[in-house]
């Protein structure tokens, strides 16, 4: 994976550094190493080393691809790489530096392991282990802080894309409501295990989500018509079986507490806008807090251009949402110096 920086680990090593940041990958999980495992982007100082860093905030980054195996961050063809080199550069420009996760989880098609429930295959992505993946992976990034890497856990947004955006949606809203006793994070820093509460993100953006799994199914989304049905395993031909697409949807948890903002393009033909203002009606019927963007001439890969108007609009939510934000300092910190010549 490159060679390792900073404060060395087995786990921290930099992957690029051509940039003007810094990459490096973590497992979370151990069920598949080779797909649950995220890359955190932090800009590029002059120690070489994040642990001189202040505490930034972060953006966290789903990819899409109907949750199928061949969209992965390794390959490169989930068209949020785009997005990371545009946050961190508009970060440093903005006076707001902030790292980027990028999260890669088990899809469908993949093995994994899920002891504990023994009534059906759980040895693949898909529901339920992908949404458990993203919830995980975000508690993970507490044993990053505790470990000394610069992140500010009270100032966390999630950015999701079409299936990435149904994770993002779904993970903050069930993050949001957690029970006490299932925050208790334990968080593997130098000296030992210390124990963290867990929080939520202060905002998720979504763009294109797929909002309802169930309708998905009904409305024939992805390129075989099949991509709900897929990330389910089954049919929702029963009681049982809508009840879990049900479980899966984040339109199960209206009224939202985590603010959202859903950016939808007028001519996407992958996750079409209808699909999209059946869940914002339903929320805004709730009374949750939502935001809708709506371009007129965006298709469904627009949004996650950064050269497109998209992302003046993305950067405008997400960069208030953190100065806004009560846990932040009263004054963004100075950004990093320019990178050093490598």
């Amino acid at each position: 994976m490159g060679h390792c920086m900073g404060k060395p680990t087995p786990d921290r090593c930099e992957l690029d550094f051509s940039k003007k940041f810094h990459t490096w990958e973590f497992v979370y999980g151990e069920e598949d190493p080779e797909s649950q495992f995220i890359r955190l982007h932090v800009p590029r100082y002059e120690t070489a080393d994040s642990y001189e860093c202040p505490k930034l905030p972060v953006i966290v980054l789903l990819h899409g691809g109907f949750w199928r195996k061949k969209y992965n961050i390794r390959e490169g063809n989930t068209t949020l790489e785009r997005l990371v080199p545009a946050f961190i550069e508009k970060g440093l420009t903005s006076q707001l530096p902030l790292c980027v996760v990028e999260v890669e989880y088990r899809r469908v098609g993949e093995r994994g392991v899920i002891p504990d429930e023994q009534e059906e295959d759980l040895t693949e992505g898909g529901w339920p282990q992908t949404n458990a993946d993203i919830v995980n992976a975000f508690k993970h990034l507490y044993s990053l802080a505790a470990s000394g890497e610069p992140l500010d856990l009270e100032r966390v947004v999630f950015v999701g894309h079409s299936a990435g955006g149904h994770l993002a949606l779904w993970a903050s809203e069930h993050l949001s409501r957690l029970k006490e006793e299932n925050r208790l994070v334990y968080a593997q820093a130098s000296g030992g295990k210390i124990r963290c509460r867990c929080g939520a993100p202060i905002l998720c953006v979504a763009l294109a989500p797929v909002c309802d799994i169930l309708q998905g199914y009904i409305e024939l989304l992805g390129d075989d018509g099949a991509a709900c049905r897929n990330f389910m395993k089954m049919d929702p031909d029963s009681d049982r079986a809508k009840a879990r697409y049900r479980l899966a949807s984040p339109s199960t948890f209206l009224p939202n507490k985590v603010p959202q903002v859903i950016v939808v393009g007028e001519k996407d033909a992958d996750v079409p806008v209808s699909h999209c203002d059946v869940y914002i009606q339903r929320a805004q019927s709730a009374g949750g807090e939502l935001e809708v963007a709506r371009l007129n001439n965006a298709h469904h890969f627009d949004l996650t251009n950064p050269e497109k108007e998209s992302f003046k609009i993305i950067w405008g939510k997400v960069s208030n949402a953190i100065r806004q934000s009560a846990a932040g300092p009263s004054k963004p910190p100075p950004p990093p110096p320019l990178p050093r010549t490598v």
